[in-house]
């Protein structure tokens, strides 16, 4: 009974963490560490990605929509905040 209960624990747990962030987020920050290999940098860049966007409009993307008129300059523009907040 123990051995049950130790393994529905260790289930849940890794639903719990699996289930902390999003498709867009998990994709977006594997693309970008993969490409830039700065954690701090891709946190940057998609933390105000979601600000700016919103998560669900982000989700959508992830799942194949058309970005919005303007989603190359404005990541363009929060690449480069993030670059600066490192310097």
């Amino acid at each position: 009974m123990k051995k049950i209960n130790m393994w529905m624990c260790c289930i849940a747990a890794v639903v719990l963490i699996s289930g902390c962030s999003s498709k867009a987020e998990s994709e977006m920050k594997k693309a970008c560490k993969a490409s830039v290999g700065d954690r701090t940098f891709c946190n940057c860049l998609y933390d105000r990605m979601e600000k700016h966007y919103g998560e669900d409009a982000l989700n959508k993307m992830a799942d194949g929509a058309m970005p919005p008129a303007g989603y190359e300059s404005k990541m363009e523009i929060f690449m480069n905040q993030c670059l600066m907040e490192q310097l």
